[in-house]
């Protein structure tokens, strides 16, 4: 998510150069970048000049919100961010 939000705004950055980015596998990034686009935080976009973008709004997400995107609540998350009404 940072090093898209780095990026200009109309520029769509590869897979491919997200994983050598961050030292990851392209298929495990995949899995992830697509719970982002599911979850509307960033678009993708096929073809040779293709890949992804964070969507307009992106300032508003917190690292909360990325988490639930990537990971899902856990009853053990569910239960702290229900008892840490300073982390709703």
């Amino acid at each position: 998510m940072l090093f898209l939000a780095v990026n200009p705004p109309d520029e769509h950055i590869s897979v491919e150069k997200l994983a050598e980015r961050q030292e990851v596998s392209t298929t495990y990034l995949s899995k992830i970048l697509t719970k982002l686009v599911k979850s509307g935080m960033i678009e993708s976009v096929s073809g040779a000049n293709g890949g992804y973008k964070l969507k307009s709004g992106w300032e508003e997400l917190s690292l909360l919100d990325v988490i639930k995107a990537i990971e899902g609540l856990t009853p053990i998350f569910d239960y702290f961010f229900k008892e840490v009404p300073f982390l709703r």
